[in-house]
C-alpha cells in the first residue's frame, strides 16, 4: 500500500508484501543444521540447562520439536519474539545472548517448514503463536494466529510438565523433500538427524561439556544425549 503520510513533505509510507517478503525470508542461506543450530543459540539465551529435540512423521510429513527448560515467555514476549526483526542490533546485549536482530527464529524456521509453532510458559502461564505461510500468502496480510487449546491438543508432541519451558515446533517441513517417498524418506530423515547431532556436538561442544567459563547444557535428540566434540582438540593439548 502506498500512501502520502503528510501531502505536503513528500514523505510517503510503502509497506512490503507480506506474501512476498516472507517467501523471501526463506532464502537467507540457512542450511538445516544451522536452522536448528540458530533455535538452540535462543534456549540457550534463556538460561536452559537441557535441550531436548523431538521428530517424527505426521503421515507421510516429518516433523520437528525443539523443547528448552529456560525462563519461558509470556503472551506479551511471546509476540515480540514472533514479531520479524524484534530486536534492535544496535542495542546492548546479555553476555550470552547469541541473537542480535531478533530474526533468527522466524528466518531459521522459515527456511525449513512453512509452518512455526512456539508454546512457552511462564510463571504457570501457557501461550502459543502460530507463523502459517500459507495463511500468510492467501491473506498477503501479517496475521499470526493464537493457539487455543482445541489446538495443544492436536499437536505430534507432547508438551513438558515444568514451571517454565519453550517448544519450538516445524510443520509443513518442506525443504527437506522427504514427504511421498515412504521407507526412503524415513531413512534419509534418520540420516539426516544423524548428521545433525554430529553437527551440534561441535558447534555446541564448549556448552556441553561444561567449560569454567560457560553454563553446562545438555542436548538430546530423540532421547539420545549428544557429548561434546571438540574439533580443535583442545582439552588433548599437552602444553
Amino acid at each position: 500500500m502506498l500512501m502520502n503520510m503528510t501531502p505536503d513533505s513528500g514523505v510517503l509510507l510503502l509497506n512490503p508484501r507480506p506474501s512476498a517478503l516472507i517467501e523471501a525470508m526463506r532464502d537467507i542461506g540457512y542450511s538445516f543444521s544451522s536452522a536448528v543450530a540458530d533455535i538452540i543459540d535462543n534456549s540457550i539465551a534463556a538460561s536452559a540447562k537441557n535441550i531436548t529435540l523431538r521428530y517424527g512423521w505426521e503421515g507421510d510429513v516429518p516433523w520437528i520439536a525443539l523443547t528448552d527448560d529456560g525462563v519461558g515467555m509470556n503472551r506479551d514476549e511471546m509476540l515480540e519474539a514472533m514479531r520479524p526483526g524484534s530486536k534492535d542490533p544496535r542495542a546492548e546485549r546479555e553476555v550470552h545472548d547469541l541473537g542480535r536482530f531478533g530474526l533468527g527464529l522466524k528466518t531459521a524456521s522459515f527456511s525449513q517448514c512453512r509452518e512455526l509453532t512456539v508454546l512457552t510458559k511462564k510463571d504457570k502461564s501457557l501461550c502459543g503463536m502460530r507463523w502459517d505461510l500459507d495463511h500468510v500468502a492467501a491473506s498477503n496480510r501479517w496475521e499470526i494466529v493464537e493457539i487455543t487449546p482445541h489446538d495443544m491438543n492436536t499437536l505430534p508432541c507432547s508438551l513438558p510438565d515444568e514451571d517454565s519451558f519453550t517448544t519450538v515446533l516445524w510443520r509443513k517441513i518442506d525443504r527437506l523433500e522427504m514427504a511421498g517417498l515412504g521407507d526412503l524418506g524415513h531413512n534419509a530423515f534418520n540420516e539426516l538427524m544423524a548428521a545433525l547431532s554430529q553437527h551440534l556436538s561441535r558447534i555446541f561442544h564448549r556448552f556441553l561439556s561444561g567449560e569454567p567459563s560457560l553454563k553446562k547444557i545438555r542436548i538430546s535428540i530423540n532421547g539420545t544425549e549428544i557429548a561434546p566434540f571438540d574439533p580443535f582438540a583442545e582439552l588433548n593439548d599437552p602444553r
